[in-house]
């Protein structure tokens, strides 16, 4: 399948399940995992009030909403009109702070060079299918990013009893990343890489999963030999 028609598939199943994937997300990984994540995320941007933060592949806004709390101000881009319609409906909580665009990473975005203080990039960048169209995608958040932006990513780790490339059930494609590669694939693109790490063990057993977030957080930097670990984060600063 040609990478449009896998971007077209993306985009309708986003759209189809927008009205409740935030929901979905929270039961199947668990409130948790929701909440770390976020927060590992916000962290590593180093949000603080009055920031500009773009949120590429914002989707309905988990992480935008997040932002928004902290009082950045957030671009929320998205490739799905879908998830970005279920976005502007909590528009009115946030007074302003978000603002959601309809735009696709794997072209120029439409906003001004350096006009972004942070960008953040949840579990995105992975479902691209070309290694050119994933290195171009950085390298359009690098055209956004001011002077000492900082770039916080989201994507699948690579193991060893898995593909690392494939397509899900429902047809979405997806690339599961090395440490090595992720960091490559950046410098490449314009980003100086800060560091990498593994995170999320599954499998957390019943009424061990309320201490899931707190033991996570601390480990996730001894992660990356952790044959469990299966998401990297990868914090990097514009070239």
């Amino acid at each position: 399948m040609e990478p449009s028609q896998l971007q077209s598939v993306e985009v309708q199943l986003r759209d189809q399940h927008a009205a409740t994937y935030w929901a979905d997300y929270r039961r199947n990984k668990g409130r948790w995992w929701d909440e770390l994540e976020c927060r590992l995320l916000i962290r590593g941007v180093r949000a603080r009030p009055g920031m500009t933060v773009v949120d590429a592949g914002a989707g309905v806004g988990r992480l935008s909403t997040a932002l928004a709390a902290r009082g950045c101000h957030v671009i929320a881009l998205d490739f799905s009109t879908g998830s970005l319609r279920v976005l502007k409906r909590t528009q009115p909580s946030w007074q302003g702070l978000i603002w959601p665009l309809a735009a696709t990473l794997t072209q120029p975005l439409p906003l001004r060079d350096d006009s972004a203080d942070a960008i953040v990039a949840d579990q995105v960048v992975q479902h691209i299918p070309t290694l050119e169209a994933r290195v171009g995608a950085w390298r359009h958040l690098a055209a956004i990013a001011r002077p000492d932006c900082i770039l916080a990513a989201v994507v699948y780790r690579a193991g060893s009893t898995i593909p690392n490339e494939g397509y899900f059930e429902n047809g979405l494609f997806y690339h599961r990343y090395t440490p090595r590669e992720i960091a490559a694939e950046l410098r490449r693109s314009g980003w100086w890489v800060m560091r990498v790490s593994s995170w999320y063990r599954l499998g957390w057993p019943g009424q061990a999963a309320q201490f899931a977030g707190p033991v996570e957080a601390m480990a996730a930097r001894l992660h990356l030999l952790d044959k469990f670990a299966t998401y990297l984060l990868a914090i990097a600063r514009r070239a």
